[in-house]
């Protein structure tokens, strides 16, 4: 049950990351034509600027759970390399519950100030997009990621349990 939970969060985090990198593609794109079209017709399409960068925000914060699915993020193992098996995966889960604490303040405390510039009804200077729209990628990205560190959590923990209970078992504790 635990397994595919964290396979279904990975499968959203794949999904995300992939609209992102079309998203990303998209502004490409866009940027492109923009200065094809001033260098040879003398046009430019207006809100160039508004749209790639709400395209960098969808890239990047919808790639950052695909990084927690893979467990692509930095690992320092020059301490970790020197315990055992078991010791790893306690390094491991004490990681995770950092992991986890952080990325649920970052979602925590950028769904307050999504809220407050919701508020003032923020707007984007060229196209007038509402900034919430900036936010949703974000507070998006860092949820999934919370809930992919805190699924790990789970799995990692449930194997240290069932890895110990082995252990007890062939050493007759």
């Amino acid at each position: 049950m635990l397994r595919s939970f964290d396979n279904l969060l990975g499968w959203v985090a794949t999904a995300l990351t992939l609209s992102g990198m079309l998203a990303l593609l998209g502004a490409v794109l866009l940027t492109v034509t923009d200065i094809l079209l001033r260098l040879f017709a003398g046009y430019s399409i207006s809100g160039v600027v508004d749209l790639t960068q709400l395209a960098v925000m969808f890239a990047a914060f919808f790639s950052i759970p695909y990084a927690f699915k893979q467990g692509s993020h930095v690992f320092v193992s020059l301490l970790s390399d020197q315990f055992g098996p078991v010791g790893r995966q306690l390094i491991e889960v004490a990681g995770l519950v950092l992991a986890t604490t952080f990325v649920g303040l970052i979602d925590w405390f950028s769904w307050q100030q999504a809220m407050l510039e919701l508020s003032y009804g923020d707007v984007s200077q060229t196209l007038g997009i509402p900034k919430l729209y900036y936010w949703i990628p974000l507070l998006a990205g860092m949820g999934l990621s919370t809930l992919l560190c805190m699924s790990r959590l789970m799995v990692c923990l449930a194997a240290l349990c069932s890895s110990n209970m082995r252990q007890g078992v062939e050493h007759g504790a």
